[in-house]
């Protein structure tokens, strides 16, 4: 999303109710950790190798 700092993800739902049903149902564990624990179970594997970037698409540049 516009704004989002990929080091330090702040989550800031655009659908609170959407984002609160997901959470309580245990489809997410916690909001903002999906970036961190990406970057965590890759650091495990030597051949993989992951990138963040914040922006628009390439194509849309």
């Amino acid at each position: 999303m516009p704004g989002v700092n990929i080091k330090d993800p702040e989550h800031i739902p655009r659908n609170p109710s959407v984002s609160n049903l997901l959470y309580d149902t245990g489809y997410i564990e916690r909001y903002g950790f999906g970036i961190k624990m990406i970057e965590e179970e890759v650091r495990k594997h030597p051949f993989c190798s992951v990138e963040f970037r914040a922006g628009p698409p390439q194509h849309l540049r």
